[in-house]
């Protein structure tokens, strides 16, 4: 048996149903890849018409893996051995004569084989490809034609820029004369056109759209291509190709807009035939789903109009003329809509399939392209962009006209569904637009049509359509204020009817029309009495749904978030059904997109309740402190205890004050558990958030808190202090950890003694020894805050501390906080650094502070013309160049002269920061301390703690008048020796003097 046979015979056994027999082939495979003549034998078998199709195509497949592997050295997935030249010269000359094989899907195979071989080769080894090209495109056989067109598709896609740019202009000839050639099938036309639209975008992307011969041939196709859509159609002109060119005609639109603007008084009559046919043919498979198929050949319909639409939308609308059309026609234009926006089978078996289908049919965020969604979108920028005094009107004509018609039809049940679910969905969306902005689209009558689709619901219509009992329900939550009372009571029953069913697309409805009724009867104000004396029926429904998807678990939450917000003297009488689901059911659905933050919102609302607290912690807390400390001989679930950490905390948070003693010692035990006996970072981190908001709101309550042993409150805050300022802990606690000591400083200070504030002192400092570079991490503010608040406690424990490079801990501190002033990027941390830098020259102006007076900060001085060279600056000197550069910058809006003149601060400063010489501190980088924006910062803790930091928007005039008072004193002339013209000229404008 020669080699040909061996591996004609190891391609058939490669196709054998048995696992067996195609191994043993796959292995024999393997075998002859490495033989010389293994590629021009696979290459016979594809190209010899006797063989079996399967086998041909298979043969294609290792072809093709096997030149991706062995054609050139040097290549990520190259294996030896490489293919020898005169191989790959014989492969290139005999596979084109495949791409004209009679069956298309051996074609296919040969254009991608060669397609492959044509990305190694062409241009330097293959340069006479194009002549192949343009010989096959150019040929009088229709095959031959073919050939090229697949071939060139498949290079198209594998090819670089660089070597499609080659192939323009000049192939354009080529593809012009097959889209002109009617006897070519539609298909074949529709590629060719494909293919210059991909090639264009080449163009375009290598700046050559720009050139007349690329212009030309643009222009040529948009003339040919529009003549096309002229023709009747038929089969040389049908559905796929009229889409191909709209789909062309939109692409040039995106490169070359002014071409298309051009054509647009050719492009509207034809769009608007065009229109008319898809109309009807869409309408007949409204009325019969028998009579179109979607799903085979006439799909092209659907892409015929969403690609006419889409020229419609991009640009007819921005050019006057087809915007006056659009004013003259709207009725005309929104009746289509309607059509094309009806509801086909295939989309209702896809909605009982996929509920998330639905919603996103509802919400209009989805990416896919169906024609329904497609028209929503456009009507989306009507009405947007058309005048209310024209789209009013034609809406009011638009309600009028369909309903007429589909009565006229109503004997055709489907179609009068259909249709009047696709209105619904219309008006549903233009009252959702106006919603959002709080506005109501004056002059539509909407009353009529309400109150009878209203009617509607308890009838076999309703009943025996899904999606139009579905629509009804939805429209009544969005135009719930138009509801007259007995009808807006007939939409709840209908809703809680709808609740107790099985199909979760019906679930859905209900859920999201009761959450809208709710919404706008608390705004309104309307029915209040008959909604409350129905609210907690209405809340037994929700909360005893069962089997819920994620999607409406979300829309559950969202629906009880409503109610809870909707009369908060009645939530008490809800918790019962309510807080279960807050500890068991909701938990598994945290990941999904929004829950979480809907969820803690949700807590919130129960905990800033009075009435709800102490239920809460009788019920909730238990439960919640079992998952958090974990139950015997189980382990605990992580992500479920950060998720109840968070729910304390949540509480603790929102709980109103004074907040019961119970909840403060059952939360605060439970933290201080969990801060000394975990070794997770992020339950560390918002358990000792959660011992700052204990001590920020109930200060006296912490501390009476003892232990049976006998400690108090403080020494257990202390006891976390210590801890989790240790060495060894992470540095993703330390946000954390500066926090509780700012918390601890402020709210328990009246019970702290010497040894306390030491404590904070030593355990910070030594933290902050540990890890030099990350001196920002939220441990500096601690001493920026003493500083400001106990300066001279502050100034006299670090004096006798010695630092880590010999000099004192005051130096080392004073030269760390200079550095990173500029790193407090949040605006109240940068207040508290600027009052805390006055009050330190404070302090060393009126105690006459050697130590502070004599203390420098290393500089890099800077003479034009010379090399730089480090000096000692003064540290008052240089609170005084930064509190002069925060006068017009903080507090205040920056002017454009102020901002010149601190450019060209920073551009001519006779002194600059530097850490030149001063090998013993780091400098600081920006990027080792993005943490200082970490996810478990608190703003609302922040708030609390740094309350008159925050409330104080007048800084730039403090800082004023302190600096009038410092210049007033003796050592304000030697300070401003140190200042540059442009700190100077800052002061002065300031009205602060500046002369020695």
């Amino acid at each position: 048996m020669d080699l040909k046979e061996a591996l004609l015979q190891t391609v058939s056994c490669m196709l054998s149903a048995d696992n067996d027999v195609r191994r043993l082939a796959e292995e024999r495979q393997k075998a002859l890849e490495v033989t010389d003549d293994y590629s021009l034998h696979l290459a016979e078998i594809l190209l010899t018409t006797d063989e079996a199709l399967e086998e041909r195509q298979m043969a294609s497949v290792l072809l093709t893996k096997y030149i991706k592997t062995h054609w050139r050295q040097g290549d990520p997935f190259f294996i030896e051995p490489v293919v020898a030249d005169t191989i790959k010269k014989k492969l290139r000359s005999v596979l084109p004569t495949g791409l004209s094989d009679n069956i298309p899907k051996v074609q296919n195979a040969v254009a991608s084989t060669l397609a492959t071989i044509a990305v190694y080769d062409f241009p330097n080894v293959w340069n006479d490809m194009i002549a192949m090209l343009t010989c096959k495109l150019s040929s009088q056989t229709s095959n031959d034609v073919v050939g090229g067109l697949h071939f060139l598709n498949e290079f198209t896609k594998v090819a670089c820029r660089g070597q499609l740019i080659l192939l323009t202009p000049n192939i354009y000839e080529y593809l012009y004369k097959v889209c002109q050639n009617d006897m070519c099938v539609t298909s074949n036309r529709s590629l060719a056109i494909s293919i210059t639209s991909m090639l264009i975008h080449t163009d375009y992307t290598s700046n050559r759209c720009r050139e007349d011969t690329t212009l030309n041939a643009i222009e040529y196709f948009c003339d040919l291509l529009i003549t096309i859509l002229y023709q009747p159609f038929s089969d040389k002109v049908d559905y796929c190709l009229k889409a191909e060119i709209y789909r062309f005609l939109f692409n040039v639109y995106l490169y070359l807009p002014n071409m298309i603007k051009k054509a647009v008084q050719r492009l509207i009559p034809v769009t608007w035939e065009i229109f008319n046919k898809c109309q009807s043919a869409y309408t007949a498979a409204v009325m019969d789903p028998n009579a179109l198929d979607f799903s085979g050949h006439h799909g092209d319909l659907l892409e015929l109009i969403c690609n006419s639409l889409r020229i419609f939308q991009t640009a007819i609308l921005q050019v006057d003329s087809g915007k006056e059309f659009i004013y003259k026609n709207l009725p005309e234009v929104l009746c289509k809509f309607i059509v094309f926006m009806s509801v086909t089978i295939e989309q209702e078996m896809q909605w009982f399939d996929d509920e998330e289908a639905f919603y996103n049919d509802h919400s209009g965020d989805s990416i896919e392209n169906n024609v329904r969604l497609y028209v929503r979108k456009i009507f989306t920028t009507l009405v947007f962009t058309v005048p209310e005094n024209h789209l009013v009107p034609a809406i009011d004509i638009l309600i009028a006209r369909v309903l007429e018609e589909s009565c006229a039809k109503i004997e055709n049940v489907t179609y009068w569904v259909r249709t009047q679910e696709s209105l619904m969905y219309m008006i549903q969306t233009i009252y959702e637009i106006y919603n959002k902005d709080d506005r109501t689209p004056v002059g539509i009558n909407i009353k009529p049509q309400l109150a009878m689709w209203t009617n509607l619901l308890e009838t076999n219509y309703a009943r025996d359509h899904v999606f139009f009992y579905v629509r009804i329900v939805l429209l009544g939550g969005t135009l719930s204020k138009y509801l007259e009372r007995e009808a807006l009571i007939s939409h709840v029953n209908v809703i809680l009817n709808s609740l107790r069913t099985n199909n979760n697309v019906v679930r859905m409805a209900g859920l999201i029309a009761l959450e809208k009724h709710c919404q706008e009867v608390k705004r309104s104000q309307r029915y209040v009495q008959e909604f409350t004396q129905n609210l907690k029926n209405i809340a037994e429904c929700v909360v005893n749904a069962q089997d819920l998807s994620p999607r409406l678990c979300y829309i559950m939450l969202k629906c009880i978030h409503a109610l809870i917000e909707f009369d908060s003297t009645s939530v008490p009488d809800l918790l019962e059904k309510i807080v279960p689901l807050l500890r068991n059911y909701f938990w598994k659905n945290l990941s999904f997109p929004g829950f979480s933050d809907l969820y803690f919102k949700t807590i919130s609302e129960l905990s800033k309740n009075s009435l709800c607290i102490g239920y809460m912690q009788d019920i909730m807390f238990p439960e919640i402190i079992k998952v958090i400390v974990g139950e015997p001989d189980k382990c605990i679930d992580v992500e479920y205890q950060n998720v109840a950490l968070h729910v304390i905390k949540t509480i603790i948070e929102h709980a109103p004050v004074p907040i019961n003693q119970g909840l403060i010692e059952e939360s605060f035990n439970c933290m201080y558990r969990i801060i000394l006996t975990s070794n997770e970072c992020l339950a560390i981190s918002c358990a000792t958030v959660c011992i700052c908001y204990c001590i920020a709101k109930a200060p006296n309550q912490v501390c009476a808190i003892r232990s049976s042993s006998g400690k108090t409150g403080l020494d257990f805050v202390m006891d976390i202090i210590k801890h989790i300022l240790d060495p060894g802990m992470s540095t993703i606690v330390c946000k954390a950890a500066g926090r509780v000591c700012l918390a601890t400083l402020k709210y328990l200070s009246n019970a702290l003694t010497p040894q306390h504030f030491d404590c904070i002192i030593k355990s910070t400092l030594t933290r902050m020894n540990y890890f030099k570079h990350h001196f920002n991490d939220g441990l500096l503010i601690i001493f920026v805050y003493l500083f400001h608040v106990h300066t001279d406690t502050l100034i006299n424990t670090l004096s006798v501390i010695p630092g880590p490079n010999g000099d004192s801990a005051l130096a080392y501190i004073l030269h760390r906080w200079i550095k990173a002033n500029g790193l407090f990027l949040v605006k109240y941390e940068l207040r508290l650094s600027l009052f805390a830098l006055s009050r330190v020259m404070e302090y060393a102006l009126q105690h006459n502070n050697h130590q502070l007076f004599n203390f420098t900060i290393p500089h890099k001085k800077v003479f034009k013309g010379f090399f730089p060279e480090t000096v000692d600056v003064p540290l008052l000197a240089k609170i005084l160049e930064i509190l002069s550069l925060c006068v017009s910058c903080i507090g205040t809006e920056n002017t454009e002269e102020t901002s010149r003149a601190n450019n060209d601060n920073e551009e001519n400063a006779v002194y600059e920061e530097d850490n030149v010489g001063v090998e013993d501190y780091d400098e600081p980088n920006i990027e080792e301390e993005s943490f200082i924006l970490d996810p478990n910062s608190d703003v609302s803790l922040d708030n609390m703690i740094f309350e008159e930091y925050i409330k104080f928007d007048r800084i730039d005039g403090y800082i004023v008048d302190f600096l009038r008072t410092v210049s007033q004193t003796p050592t304000y002339p030697t300070l401003l020796k140190f200042l540059n013209e442009n700190e100077k000229m800052l002061l002065r404008r300031a009205g602060i003097n500046v002369t020695q």
